[in-house]
């Protein structure tokens, strides 16, 4: 079983995609508290699910209260399956403070993939538009530096990068060239593709950049033989429902 560490970890859902391919989340890192609750609330239901005991999530749902965290919930599960979300800007002040954390939750663990995309706003065409000259000095434009810091310290067998494709050409490309020079020193060899989720089967024509690395030779010093899997493409389920025509329903109210 392979273990993972999410960085910028947002609601979730690149964490979601692993878990289910059968991975193991060691850490979430994520800055904003509604997307945490939501990482804990997830670490829950897998917990839960892992037991047979889905009913106690479902009893959850359909008792919660409108404007109820997920505490009631998270307390049906050991604290440890919880503690995995790390609620953290991550940056030059907060670094040392969550490797720490990570550290404790990676305890005697190897850290086999690490997963993630800083936000986007800094690399997006539309981001860059709204901000002008402004988002010259967005600090966002720095965060994949962070990102090279987590591959430098924990060194893990791959990794996964997503983000938007605007980050080809932000800054003239500088970042994203500046990423895979930083993981080609730490011994990554880099692929890069573009994927369009309506080609996987999303009713969305959401386009992102992904870039997987691994490292150029195992724990032995031998030559790895990884290749960037090619990703089968499923039926646009866009194309399939576009013809269907509104139905109108009449209900028969008679007793």
């Amino acid at each position: 079983m392979l273990n993972f560490i999410d960085l910028f970890a947002g609601a979730g859902g690149l964490s979601e995609g692993f878990i289910r391919a059968g991975y193991t989340p060691l850490a979430h890192i994520e800055m904003d508290k509604y997307a945490c609750d939501t990482l804990r609330t997830r670490a829950a239901f897998h917990c839960l699910k892992s037991q047979n005991k889905l009913s106690v999530y479902k009893k959850y749902l359909y008792e919660k209260q409108e404007k109820e965290d997920g505490s009631k919930l998270w307390e049906q599960v050991p604290q440890e399956v919880t503690d995995t979300v790390i609620q953290a800007a991550i940056g030059e002040e907060t670094l040392n403070d969550i490797f720490a954390k990570v550290d404790k939750l990676t305890e005697n663990k190897n850290i086999d993939v690490v997963i993630g995309g800083p936000p986007c706003q800094a690399y997006s065409v539309a981001g860059r538009a709204r901000m002008g000259k402004a988002v010259e000095k967005d600090p966002r434009n720095e965060l994949y530096k962070y990102y090279v810091n987590f591959l430098e310290r924990y060194q893990p067998k791959m990794f996964v990068f997503e983000n938007v494709l605007g980050i080809r050409t932000a800054k003239n490309g500088k970042p994203l060239a500046d990423l895979k020079r930083l993981a080609r020193e730490l011994g990554y060899e880099i692929d890069l593709k573009i994927q369009i989720a309506s080609e996987h089967g999303v009713l969305q024509n959401r386009q992102r950049v992904i870039i997987v690395g691994w490292k150029e030779k195992d724990e032995n010093g031998n030559p790895t033989t990884f290749h960037y899997p090619e990703l089968k493409k499923e039926e646009n389920k866009y194309e399939v429902l576009k013809d269907l025509r509104a139905t109108t329903v009449q209900h028969n109210n008679k007793k």
